[in-house]
């Protein structure tokens, strides 16, 4: 659910009740989690714009997870060639946390065989570039996009992180979009590539 002033501030609620598809573990023990998130989002000026929001979440292994988050963003350019430069905060805390996977344990062997810190928090710079195209470049379609996204991160246990992203998007009718996307992130403690591919149907 989402309501909008005409001060161009929005606020945001969402209930859910989701699989935690974090890993082959996970999904093997059926896992799930349910909860909300509300959010805050303001623009100060046409290009300056900032948000909050909160998460919590119950497990189905009777884990619990608390999430605050923070940004600030500015455009430098607008569309069709948006250049969006974004500086964030989240902060996570769990009743139980993950232990540690080596040789001799594997993600079986835990309690909690997913992300799930105590005290965390990491803080973020992300550059967005999105380029739109319309039905001048593609007949028929109202929106076509391509993004690419570069980002640095450090979080509360001093690990640095780098993440690269890119996809696009193509609305191939006026109910039916699609969308692909890449994202890498690299760091000393994670090395995670994963892609994804999403099509929505608008009703009405």
């Amino acid at each position: 659910m989402t309501y909008t002033s005409d001060t161009q501030t929005t606020v945001k609620l969402r209930f859910f009740s989701e699989p935690v598809a974090q890993n082959s573990e996970t999904l093997n023990i059926d896992l799930y989690r349910q909860g909300g998130r509300i959010g805050l989002e303001t623009a100060l000026t046409r290009r300056l714009d900032w948000g909050i929001s909160g998460l919590i979440a119950d497990y189905s292994d009777d884990n619990t997870r608390v999430e605050g988050n923070v940004f600030a963003a500015y455009e430098f350019t607008a569309a069709p060639t948006e250049l969006r430069i974004l500086v964030k905060a989240d902060f996570i805390d769990s009743s139980e946390e993950m232990g540690i996977v080596d040789q001799n344990r594997t993600l079986a062997d835990l309690d909690t065989p997913y992300f799930s810190p105590s005290g965390y928090s990491v803080f973020s710079l992300q550059t967005n570039w999105q380029h739109q195209l319309g039905k001048e470049w593609f007949t028929g379609a109202d929106d076509m996009f391509y993004k690419v996204s570069v980002g640095f991160a450090v979080d509360s246990n001093s690990v640095a992180y780098t993440e690269f992203g890119m996809g696009g998007g193509y609305d191939i009718t006026d109910w039916l979009r699609m969308e692909v996307g890449l994202r890498m992130v690299r760091s000393s403690a994670i090395d995670i590539t994963s892609g994804f591919g999403m099509i929505t149907v608008r009703w009405p």
